[in-house]
């Protein structure tokens, strides 16, 4: 009896207050009023205007069809959990899909934004409260008027955009769609969701499924538009010729590349080296954004050293970083729609982005990276990573969560045929800052090669090359170990491989970590003649060291031959799998 009064009179102490106006309201949807749960966010508490958080009215509509923009508020709701989320996107966050005149049964209609802006705060009539509005432009069948009602616009994906919006600027994490947002989600509402590296979605309508980002297409970002003498230069784009360190006299060979969402480099802007006109040897180079492209989110320099030449210009370092998280070091603001390469921000109407400047003060060095082409580029002097980056990405189901955003790759463009002293890189994978820092690391990179022609080739070896600012060597990455396999080929050879690479010692510096390749194998059939199903296992030897593991870095893979010839070269189906 005494445990039923006391029930009692704590659900009734809960009701006045409710209606004191001290607690939160009791709730209209099951389960718990938190929103974000042991790194989940749920996406049912997102979806405003159909459970527990109001929607939002239109304040100014659209008087005429088409491409047209309209003004609602508010732009911010709290969830029920008190936390504030942004409902429409806007500036760096993908427009949120929003059903319009949901109450109506003549003009509602649902559209994704082509723009969100957000307002100043501002006093709406009849409120004594200032909130911040949206702008929002998208191509309307039916015109919108001003109303007071709160829902008269809501959620039109049941919150999927808003969860992935809310964890991506924070660190990124798990968007939860649980048995409670089966009648609102559907798996078309997953697949047209713009996708952040950072954040995955965890789909518990019935079985568990994931669904992590994934390239829709092969084609490669194509090179972004070569730099001029406007778009780069001496005391140009904002750069001034006292506060920096390079010579006016001094001729430098200038690159920009493009960044795709997962943090993929495409290839670089074809050669400028025009620096030739300025005095002194204090100038700032000032590099204008490139040009928006499909794919892009974000965007490189490259600058040689004085009197260098293309194929050696080094990555400006745009970012420092404490505990694998970059932070701007005044070249550039960076993009924060992915982290995984520090990169500056480009126009992307995607994601809500303008593009900035880069102003140069440093001088750039030979043991950082340089820019990564399209299968084919190396020379016995430079060893050129393979472009990965894609046009378009979205989510895609799978049965394993994405971890530490390394994705899983699909076919690379083909490396030339590989010669015995050239390395013919035909994969790049992009890794997080500090992903691979932590002794015990380790990673299993698999894959299969096929030859575009016939191999006399008699020893065959995959090797991984660890590619990173400062431990890097006048072009070259540090090479690591793979497995090597002889045998005399006769046909077209058909490699497959896999790779453990395990970290050994960790640290800070721009030298301090060591990896040990340990468990692997190759293996080799030719498609007519000579032997077949040739099989190799690498032989673990001593731990690399010199590799700066707290920074991002790539490892490019390498094929090499002995002796023969092969054919050219094509890596398909690329794996990488976080093993421990």
């Amino acid at each position: 009896m005494k445990n039923y009064r006391k029930a009692l009179i704590s659900l009734l102490v809960a009701y006045v207050l409710i209606l004191a106006g001290w607690a939160p309201p009791v709730l209209a949807q099951q389960g718990t009023a938190a929103s974000y749960v042991a790194g989940e966010r749920n996406v049912a508490w997102y979806n405003f205007g159909k459970g527990s958080v109001q929607g939002a009215y239109i304040t100014s509509g659209n008087t005429a069809t088409g491409s047209q923009t309209i003004t609602v508020c508010p732009a911010f709701r709290p969830l029920p959990d008190g936390r504030v989320v942004n409902l429409f996107g806007g500036p760096g966050l993908a427009s949120v899909p929003i059903t319009v005149d949901a109450q109506s049964s003549t003009n509602v209609e649902t559209v994704t934004p082509t723009a969100v802006a957000l307002t100043t705060p501002q006093q709406l009539q009849g409120s004594n409260q200032a909130v911040s509005c949206a702008q929002i432009t998208a191509s309307f069948s039916f015109t919108h008027a001003p109303s007071q009602n709160t829902h008269q616009v809501i959620s039109g994906d049941g919150g999927v955009q808003e969860a992935i919006n809310d964890a991506a600027p924070a660190g990124g994490g798990v968007v939860t769609v649980g048995a409670d947002s089966a009648g609102f989600v559907t798996n078309a509402i997953l697949a047209a969701a713009v996708p952040y590296a950072n954040v995955s979605i965890a789909d518990k309508r019935a079985a568990l499924q994931y669904w992590n980002p994934a390239p829709t297409t092969t084609t490669t970002i194509t090179a972004p538009t070569t730099l001029t003498a406007t778009t780069v230069g001496f005391g140009l784009n904002g750069a001034n010729t006292t506060g920096g360190t390079y010579t006016g006299a001094s001729t430098y060979h200038v690159a920009v590349a493009c960044v795709d969402v997962m943090g993929n480099e495409s290839q670089p802007s074809a050669d400028f080296s025009g620096l030739t006109a300025g005095t002194g040897t204090t100038n700032q180079i000032g590099i204008a954004a490139p040009a928006a492209q499909t794919g892009c989110v974000g965007w490189v320099p490259y600058i040689s050293l004085a009197g260098g030449s293309y194929a050696l210009a080094y990555r400006v370092p745009v970012a420092t970083y404490s505990n694998g998280v970059p932070t701007a070091n005044g070249v550039c603001a960076l993009t924060q729609i992915e982290t995984i390469t520090a990169a500056c921000k480009i126009t992307n109407s995607t994601y809500n982005q303008t593009g900035v400047a880069a102003i140069v003060s440093a001088l750039t060095v030979n043991t950082a990276r340089i820019w990564v082409g399209v299968g084919g580029t190396s020379s016995t002097s430079d060893v050129v990573g393979n472009s990965s980056a894609r046009t378009t990405y979205a989510y895609a189901p799978g049965a394993r969560l994405a971890i530490g955003n390394v994705q899983t790759y699909n076919a690379f463009a083909a490396a030339t045929a590989p010669a015995t002293t050239v390395p013919a890189i035909v994969g790049t994978i992009h890794l997080p800052p500090g992903y691979m820092n932590f002794v015990g690391r380790s990673i299993r990179i698999c894959g299969t090669i096929q030859g575009g022609g016939a191999s006399t080739a008699t020893v065959e070896n995959v090797a991984f090359y660890w590619d990173a600012d400062g431990s890097n060597a006048t072009g070259a990455g540090v090479l690591l170990s793979g497995p090597t396999l002889t045998s005399t080929l006769t046909g077209t050879p058909a490699i497959q491989f896999c790779q453990t690479l395990t970290t050994t010692v960790s640290g800070s510096g721009a030298t301090a970590g060591s990896i040990l390749s340990t468990q692997g194998h190759i293996t080799i059939a030719n498609g007519a003649g000579g032997t077949a199903g040739v099989t190799t296992m690498t032989q673990p030897g001593s731990a690399v060291a010199s590799l700066n593991l707290a920074q991002e870095a790539r490892i490019d893979i390498d094929y090499l031959h002995t002796t023969g010839t092969d054919g050219t070269e094509t890596l398909k189906n690329l794996t990488v799998e976080a093993i421990n």
